[in-house]
């Protein structure tokens, strides 16, 4: 179903995709549509027509090879390491310097920098990576 949505919009005749959404129970063969929602005017993606997936200015999380460890590019803006510390201070180690935070909560390390890239040591599940950097870091 989806590549035949795709296929509509590929070959210039996205008026014809579904306005749906759909959900397919492969175990038991149930198909159920509902409306879409309202496009928020507001959403980056929806509203605004923001892709920083696609247009390359955001990064995927990157598994260091042989390291043991997920680079992570959520930001490019200024990080408060200082506000960072005193939040995660109760949660682990931490040891930090103008440039740098570093967070220990076993079995994980995770390094944070000042334009907010992060490297998160003992994983190399993308994945996992992100939902700490979610959890310890925010968004």
């Amino acid at each position: 179903m989806q590549t035949g949505e795709a296929l509509k919009i590929l070959s210039g005749n996205s008026e014809l995709v579904r306005r749906k959404i759909v959900t397919a129970e492969v175990w038991t063969g149930g198909i159920r549509e509902i409306e879409a929602p309202v496009r928020d005017p507001e959403c980056p993606a929806c509203g605004k027509r923001e892709f920083a997936w696609l247009d390359g200015s955001r990064r995927s999380p990157i598994s260091l090879c042989g390291r043991n460890a997920v680079q992570i590019h959520e930001r490019s803006r200024p990080m408060d390491l200082p506000g960072l510390h005193a939040r995660l201070e109760g949660l682990g180690r931490v040891l930090s310097n103008p440039f740098a935070l570093r967070f220990f909560r076993e079995p994980f390390e995770i390094t944070v920098f000042s334009d907010g890239r992060a490297i998160i040591k003992g994983t190399t599940d993308p994945g996992v990576a992100r939902s700490l950097y979610s959890q310890y870091v925010g968004n």
